[in-house]
């Protein structure tokens, strides 16, 4: 086994690891990244096909306001290309169809007015909600007492049957999870967090404004290549033991001695190691306590964008069946059509335990529902499942159930002896996207540097 040294270890290589490692590198301190797969990119990854087209399995987009990530693209000299809008996208919802340009789709104003009603009420809670400490919100216990769920049915109730099935549809694909199990409380943070619900689910001027040109992980595999040759792939870490002078870390192939260590895993695999001396319950509680969402996601790609001859954006909701969601990734040259659909929250635990075969089925049949016949025959049609992968266990980000921020939140980010914590989950605006990794590892590394 080889052993390192460095002043800091640095578990994991997502966008939130090689973030702090950028940081303390330019600081002038040495660091060593140990990385479980083998490849970096975290809960981002890219595959390039024969053709030279990324498919991004992972976090795919760049939304206004990313500002650190927009500027990481910049100065790992990559390019972004706005998503595609031009055309009228889909929602299928109560057995019709609605094709609409815009944000808005044509259907019951009734449903409309009340949707929005219930959006505006769950923003303006939201921004009483501190972004950094929502257990301390004046309301946080009885907003953490009960489920997002059960907020949405009692503020909507069965005679806008349409307007909660769009606010569910919405938060299920937020978290993956549906709402039932998830806290309201950690609903209005995020919400908080992420600008407002609007931007969550918006292409210009929000959520999934751009993408980048090669590919997400390429501006990871470019960061790593800042880093030199401090990254371990292959390295799943086992046991972190600390003392009065450093610490320890052991992975399977290698030992790093380190002053300082960041932790950069998702919460449920950080909680699997074996920590000398133990974490203090509170942290080990809210770990146990942090799963990840589950979505399965495919991508079919054709000759050509044929969809946009029918002037649609390849956007599409439905919420009535599966997948309900899909959206046009073509590259911005224009060829070939991608498009990628989602799985999301329950039907997928379903869907994760049928052959591919048949959900191979199950997502072409979606296409051809949206996009007529041709949808049926792509020349590459993969899918993904970010819960079966043993190095992630879940998709994009932890959520909580009722009871979790007000009784461990304090734990999130509180330094255990010389173990900083990162990652999305760690990150007070933008938790749960790209960007709020980047800026939770920048922050862990701002607490090493003043140590």
């Amino acid at each position: 086994m080889d052993q390192l040294h460095a002043d800091v270890c640095i578990i994991g290589a997502g966008f939130a690891g090689l973030a702090a490692a950028y940081k303390l590198k330019q600081a002038g301190k040495t660091v060593a990244v140990l990385e479980a797969r083998e490849r970096i990119g975290g809960r981002v990854y890219t595959q390039i096909l024969r053709d030279g087209t990324p498919i991004n399995w992972g976090g795919t987009f760049i939304g206004e306001g990313h500002d650190r990530l927009y500027a990481l693209v910049e100065e790992m000299g990559m390019e972004t290309c706005r998503q595609y809008t031009e055309g009228d996208n889909l929602l299928f919802v109560n057995g019709k169809t609605h094709r609409y340009a815009g944000g808005t789709p044509r259907i019951n104003p009734i449903s409309l007015v009340d949707f929005a009603l219930a959006a505006k009420m769950l923003e303006w809670m939201a921004s009483e909600v501190p972004i950094d400490a929502p257990w301390e919100a004046a309301k946080a216990h009885e907003y953490d007492s009960q489920t997002l769920g059960a907020w949405i049915e009692s503020h909507l109730n069965a005679t806008t049957d349409t307007a909660q099935k769009m606010l569910r549809a919405m938060f299920t694909e937020v978290f993956m999870s549906d709402p039932s199990e998830v806290s309201l409380l950690h609903a209005l943070h995020l919400v908080h967090a992420l600008k407002s619900l609007e931007w969550i689910s918006g292409a210009v001027g929000g959520a999934q404004q751009d993408v980048v040109v090669g590919g997400m992980q390429a501006v990871a595999e470019r960061l790593m290549q800042k880093l030199g040759g401090a990254v371990r792939c292959q390295a799943p870490v086992r046991r972190i033991k600390q003392d009065a002078e450093g610490a320890e870390v052991v992975a399977d192939t290698v030992s790093v001695r380190a002053k300082w260590i960041i932790s950069a895993l998702p919460p449920i695999l950080a909680a699997r190691m074996d920590y000398d001396p133990p974490l203090p319950p509170l942290k080990t509680q809210l770990m146990d306590r942090s799963p990840a969402g589950q979505a399965i996601r495919c991508y079919a790609v054709y000759p050509e964008a044929f969809w946009r001859a029918d002037s649609l954006t390849g956007q599409a909701v439905d919420m009535d069946g599966i997948p309900q969601a899909s959206i046009d990734v073509t590259p911005r040259e224009g060829k070939p059509g991608v498009l990628t659909a989602y799985i999301f929250g329950p039907p997928s635990r379903h869907y994760s335990t049928v052959s591919a075969a048949e959900r191979r089925k199950v997502f072409l049949d979606g296409l051809v529902r949206r996009f007529g016949p041709k949808a049926a025959t792509p020349t590459y049609f993969d899918d993904f499942d970010w819960a079966a992968e043993p190095w992630s266990r879940g998709d994009m980000f932890a959520h909580y159930a009722p009871g979790v921020l007000t009784g461990f939140g304090q734990a999130l980010r509180e330094p255990c002896g010389r173990i900083h914590w990162a990652g999305t989950e760690t990150a007070g605006v933008w938790s749960g996207s790209i960007e709020g990794a980047i800026r939770s590892g920048e922050r862990a590394a701002d607490e090493v540097l003043k140590r």
